[in-house]
């Protein structure tokens, strides 16, 4: 069933604001939604073509970061909903060297 507006908003700040368990942040949206993401960007340039590809490349790549922006930051404040306190540090040490990574490609 298709949410409102309103209601993906809610979700959205929800997650972005740390009131989700770690594990479906970390997996579901981290790993799995990137993986997506990636996933339909190499299908979407591969069907465009080159020629095509360089105009929806620029505004995937934006999606991209914007999207392991919100990731990030969910992270990081979903880190200690969790019944080992462990998994929270692990988290965020996951997320520092994600950060830094993805950082140091910018510039390469």
């Amino acid at each position: 069933m298709l949410k409102s507006r309103e209601e993906i908003k809610d979700w959205l700040l929800d997650v972005w604001n740390g009131n989700e368990t770690l594990h479906v942040v970390f997996w579901y949206y981290g790993v799995l939604g990137l993986l997506a993401i990636i996933f339909t960007a190499n299908i979407t340039i591969s069907v465009l073509g080159p020629s095509l590809s360089q105009f929806i490349i620029y505004p995937l790549v934006i999606l991209l970061y914007l999207y392991f922006l919100w990731v990030t930051v969910s992270v990081w404040r979903s880190a200690f909903n969790v019944q080992w306190k462990g998994w929270g540090y692990m988290a965020r040490a996951f997320v520092v060297i994600s950060f830094a990574s993805s950082i140091l490609s910018l510039f390469e």
